[in-house]
């Protein structure tokens, strides 16, 4: 159950981080999210986490916000990154999460 909720949360909060960041900046072009993920899909604190995204339009800069919570709170200093693109379209970053009492 603790896992559900927070790959649930992870997502949530990856996909609010790059559709505001996408809105944001590009408020003119037209853009659409076509995929987002991550792996490992139950990463364990402190590990390193691949983030992926399918996003397309002209001019994109994608961000990821990491906030990594517990099962009652989350952890100050949220990590906003910034996506590298890697292909047309995709973009990826490996993030080190930070909080060893995170779940």
């Amino acid at each position: 159950m603790k896992n559900k909720i927070s790959n649930i949360l992870l997502i949530i909060v990856l996909l609010i981080g790059i559709c505001t960041s996408i809105l944001a900046t590009n408020a003119s072009n037209e853009i659409t999210i076509e995929n987002i993920d991550y792996s490992p899909e139950k990463p364990t604190p402190q590990s390193i986490v691949t983030f992926n995204a399918t996003v397309i339009g002209d001019n994109v800069s994608v961000f990821v916000f990491v906030e990594e919570c517990t099962e009652s709170y989350c952890l100050v200093n949220p990590q906003n990154v910034t996506m590298q693109k890697i292909a047309p379209n995709e973009y990826q970053v490996n993030v080190t999460l930070q909080h060893g009492e995170a779940t």
